[in-house]
């Protein structure tokens, strides 16, 4: 019986709520992409930030490129909000702000990306 509690203690102990990922690849005509990873719990969270232009390659994880931090996240149902910074969070690098609407089975996603001193760029997403 004290190995049952014990056991159903550490299952208890160690049992955290699951939460699905998510992720979205969004473009731009003129050649830019952004991809977006998520966890998707009671509210989707942007964890993770890469965007790629030409050669220059922007990462929140990617030791190798451009670092960045997120400064600020929102989504709710019709919108994802993200602002990122250099790491010393002292230069806005980039805003993310993205809208979605969703008829039964169809689902879109576009919006913008502003890159201030580099420039704006119209996306639009596919996933998760």
């Amino acid at each position: 019986m004290k190995k049952l509690v014990a056991s159903l203690g550490i299952i208890l102990a160690t049992s955290v709520p699951a939460w699905a990922t998510a992720s979205f690849t969004c473009r731009s005509d003129q050649g830019v992409t952004v991809y977006l990873g998520a966890f998707n719990g009671p509210e989707l969270v942007v964890n993770t930030v890469e965007i790629v232009a030409g050669d220059t390659h922007w990462s929140t994880r990617n030791v190798d490129a451009e670092q960045l931090v997120i400064l600020q996240s929102f989504s709710d149902r019709q919108r994802i909000i993200v602002d990122l910074s250099d790491p010393n969070v002292e230069n806005i690098v980039a805003k993310i702000r993205l809208f979605g609407a969703d008829e039964g089975v169809d689902f879109v996603l576009a919006g913008t990306l502003h890159m201030p001193g580099i420039g704006a760029y119209a996306l639009v997403c596919e996933g998760p």
